[in-house]
């Protein structure tokens, strides 16, 4: 091939390049002239908002629908309740759990010596008495899980409280007649077994979550109270026992009404503290 021919080629292959390179240069300019000046400033890279994070119509502060992390998460997250505000509820719970077992162990150590004493009932009658109570456990749990989902467990608290009240005032007579004393136990037991599982509901919803978290948690609170509960329902039976003594039928009855006068004097104020918290024991 000759010189000619070959300068030729080359001069073509530099008008193409050329051409060619003019051409690209134009469709940039073109293609910046047509995407508006906002996009252009935005940053490249942004965090895109979460999928549930903006609802339809909602802008945010410079409108380019990004939510920091932060404010997502200060919005979005529950507000926790202080230490402070759930206390008082707290203090009620555990109350009511602490009554339940004193005036149960108050009455169902006392009754072998009203049965005795003033029945002539032999230990084995007494202990079907308390057999015929242990076998009633389970249908009035059943029928708590039943009532519990109709009922708040505040309102079923104040209301067992209440009838509490009422079956001490009957046992404060000193079985006089005996229908009122056994009334009044069947009411007191009744009710002491609602509010053992109705009172460890309401704690458990009302704990601050720090402490529902570590180990003071519902069930090691429930069990101290209960604990305690016992213990000094036994304290104010030996108490009030050496008071005013039971060698006699009217020791008893006397025995009787300073004993449960006194765990319905403790039910009473535990309901007037609950109702004066009322609000705070919402779950």
């Amino acid at each position: 091939m000759s010189s000619c021919a070959v300068s030729f080629i080359r001069k073509d292959c530099d008008l193409h390049r050329h051409y060619l390179y003019n051409y690209r240069a134009d469709a940039i300019d073109h293609s910046k002239d047509s995407i508006p000046e906002s996009t252009l400033q935005q940053p490249l890279l942004s965090e895109p908002p979460s999928p549930g994070g903006l609802e339809s119509g909602q802008t945010t502060e410079n409108g380019n629908g990004y939510i920091s992390p932060a404010k997502m998460k200060a919005t979005d997250s529950p507000k926790i309740p202080s230490m402070q505000s759930t206390l008082q509820a707290m203090i009620a719970t555990f109350c009511i759990l602490f009554l339940l077992k004193l005036v149960q162990q108050a009455y169902l150590d006392s009754l072998p010596l009203f049965s005795g004493k003033l029945y002539g009932w032999s230990s084995s009658q007494a202990g079907l008495m308390l057999a015929v109570f242990g076998l009633t456990v389970i249908p009035v749990n059943t029928a708590v899980g039943q009532i519990s989902d109709h009922v708040s467990d505040r309102g079923l608290n104040a209301v067992t409280l209440f009838i509490t009240a009422v079956g001490c005032g009957l046992l404060m007579c000193g079985g006089r007649p005996v229908w009122m004393y056994f009334l009044g136990g069947t009411l007191v037991f009744m009710c002491t077994v609602i509010l053992e599982g109705s009172g460890m509901s309401l704690m458990s919803k009302i704990m601050h979550p720090s402490l529902a978290r570590g180990t003071w948690n519902a069930g090691l609170m429930s069990t101290e109270a209960g604990t305690l509960g016992r213990l000094t329902g036994n304290l104010c039976l030996s108490l009030v026992s050496r008071i005013t003594g039971v060698d006699t039928d009217s020791e008893v009855y006397r025995f009787g009404f300073m004993l449960f006068g006194l765990m319905g004097l403790l039910t009473v104020s535990n309901l007037g503290y609950m109702l004066a918290i009322w609000k705070r024991l919402a779950a």
